[in-house]
């Protein structure tokens, strides 16, 4: 019985020893992992840096632009048109200047209405001492609204927008130049405002000097020069923002892999679960930033689909203003129709619109949120095709937006706000979405206060959001899938998950190794469940290229493509062969969803 007891005891002592290697060889990967955790965030605050330096330069540069807008606006091509209409109206006066000497009082008079009334162009008298319209065609009292009886008893200064000073700079004559030229705003009866060219030279009538005045509508013409810089500047700013997102990706999938792992390989009740799980809560929040580049990469193309938009609006508001002092009031038209949008980028406009009404109530208040269905006809003046759309309207009682800045808010890191609050990115956002929806965003202003924006999304009244009932089965039990990327950090990561996933998984790290690799599979009577191939590698063969040499002799393997986001494959993935698609940045729960539609 001694014997036996001491037996029993060396038993337990090497049992004990046995344990305690196991627990040391844990605390070494934990030791392992928290390591690498922290050359990981000391990367990522590296990335982090040099974004906050390209951007810092980037608005820099636009502000650069801004300020040299005024002085280089297509300056040829406006020279070109003030030179033709300089000759118009040299023209013209110079036609009536050449007849009335040798004419009499009523052929003079006859001539000058004929001029002046059959003219196809805005054209006013203007006593140059008093400021006073002395005469206005019909044209000019259909343009400003007002009949010539209301037009001549105004004032320059009530329909110009210049000051005092401004306005009799421009209408006292040069005595060395016969002609004026210059460009002003000009006010109408309805309250609007328009760009306007203004070309004037002195004209005698009844023995008084006035100012033969003609005025050309230059708004939809600045509109569209607008737009251009506006699509140059988004162009510029999309090949910065498409480098820094795949940077930024590849970084993220990595940290987050690495997170994932590190937490599922120790005990749930171990206290390095809660600071593992708050480091992956804290890249999540900056994962926000690349989804905002990405709206201006050359590609981030909405990845569409059928959904109802009600819901999405609703949870959006309701998380952005969670914690503020806004009331949100929702008032969202019953069968509201569903649209073709890509949740991820839509849900980003409404929280940044949400978000940018927050800021303009500090003190708090009311934001209203319009959702309703509309079919746009020709008549309408928005630059969309016609159609059903969702007008969707984010209204608040703030103080509202200036006059000299409503034009300047939907570009990239234009800001109203001090520096350090807001990088100005937000609109700029919503505007690039909108548009890639082919749908478009406005902005009103109101004197009283407050703004409104109004997004129109094209609508899908007869479309059904997508809803997947099959019954799914999924079972891995060691099967074996085939991973393609040209990052060894990316494979060595799914590779780790799928292990984690009960799959036996073999990494190559190009195109012509894959085809060799599956073709070696086959031929050894072991073949690959699915397939998972970067769509694009630095060198070699791409994933598009081995899929479609893989299908020669496997038509029906299983096929998963890895990407970006903002790549096109995303969005129409099918059509290259493959059954569903895996972006980056992307994290173990991702990984597992895309096998499980796959092979179930």
């Amino acid at each position: 019985q001694l014997k036996q007891f001491e037996q029993q005891l060396q038993d337990n002592v090497k049992q004990s020893r046995e344990n305690e290697k196991l627990t040391q060889e844990k605390d070494d990967l934990i030791k392992q992992n928290e390591k690498r955790l922290l050359e990981f965030e000391k990367l990522l605050k590296e990335k982090e840096n040099q974004l906050k330096q390209s951007e810092q330069q980037l608005q820099d540069s636009m502000k650069r632009v801004r300020e040299s807008e005024s002085l280089a606006k297509d300056q040829e091509n406006r020279l070109g048109l003030m030179e033709s209409k300089l000759l118009e109206s040299n023209n013209l006066l110079q036609q009536n200047e050449q007849h009335l000497p040798d004419q009499t009082p009523s052929e003079n008079e006859e001539c000058y209405k004929s001029l002046f009334e059959n003219g196809q162009t805005v054209m006013l008298l203007i006593d140059p001492d008093s400021k006073f319209i002395v005469d206005a065609n019909r044209v000019a009292c259909a343009y400003y609204g007002w009949n010539r009886e209301e037009l001549t008893q105004k004032k320059m200064s009530e329909i110009s927008t210049l000051s005092g000073d401004e306005l009799n700079a421009q209408m006292t004559l040069d005595p060395t130049q016969r002609r004026n030229y210059f460009v002003s705003k000009h006010r109408r009866a309805d309250g609007s405002i328009r760009n306007v060219e203004v070309f004037s030279g002195p004209l005698q009538r009844n023995g008084k000097n006035l100012l033969y005045t003609m005025i050309y509508d230059i708004t939809e013409r600045n509109r569209m020069e607008d737009a251009l810089q506006n699509t140059v500047k988004l162009q510029s700013l999309g090949i910065l923002a498409g480098g820094i997102v795949h940077d930024f990706n590849n970084l993220f999938t990595l940290v987050q892999g690495y997170l994932d792992m590190a937490i599922l390989g120790i005990k749930s009740d171990h206290i390095a679960q809660k600071w593992l799980k708050s480091a992956q809560q804290s890249l999540d929040k900056t994962r926000e930033l690349t989804s905002r580049l990405s709206a201006f990469s050359r590609g981030g193309q909405p990845k569409l689909k059928i959904q109802q938009v009600e819901h999405i609006l609703r949870d959006t508001v309701k998380s952005a203003l969670k914690s503020s002092p806004i009331n949100p009031l929702m008032e969202i038209q019953k069968g509201l129709w569903p649209a073709e949008i890509d949740d991820i980028q839509i849900r980003q406009c409404f929280k940044n619109l949400a978000e940018n009404a927050r800021d303009a109530m500090p003190g708090g208040g009311t934001i209203k949120v319009r959702a309703e269905n509309i079919d746009l006809k020709e008549t309408d003046t928005l630059p969309l095709a016609d159609g059903p759309y969702l007008r969707i309207v984010f209204e608040d009682n703030g103080s509202g937006i200036s006059r000299e800045h409503i034009d300047k808010i939907f570009d990239p890191y234009f800001s109203t706000k001090g520096s350090g609050q807001d990088m100005g990115m937000g609109l700029a956002v919503c505007n690039a979405v909108l548009k890639k929806h082919g749908g478009c965003i406005t902005v009103e202003s109101r004197e009283a206060g407050g703004a409104s924006f109004s997004l129109y999304l094209p609508a899908k009244p007869d479309g059904t959001p997508g809803a997947d009932t099959k019954e799914k089965v999924f079972i891995s039990s060691r099967r074996r899938i085939l991973i393609m990327d040209d990052s060894p950090d990316i494979r060595t990561l799914v590779q780790l998950y799928a292990d984690q996933l009960d799959f036996d998984a073999t990494t190559v790290a190009g195109g012509q190794e894959a085809i060799q690799e599956y073709q070696k599979a086959e031929d050894a009577g072991n073949p690959y469940c699915a397939v998972m191939l970067a769509f694009s590698v630095r060198q070699g063969l791409d994933g598009k290229t081995a899929l479609m040499r893989i299908k020669n002799t496997a038509p029906d393997i299983k096929a998963i493509v890895i990407s970006e986001y903002d790549d096109p494959v995303m969005k129409n993935y099918a059509d290259y062969g493959f059954q569903s698609a895996l972006r980056k940045p992307f994290r173990f729960e991702d990984v597992k969803k895309v096998l499980e539609e796959t092979l179930t």
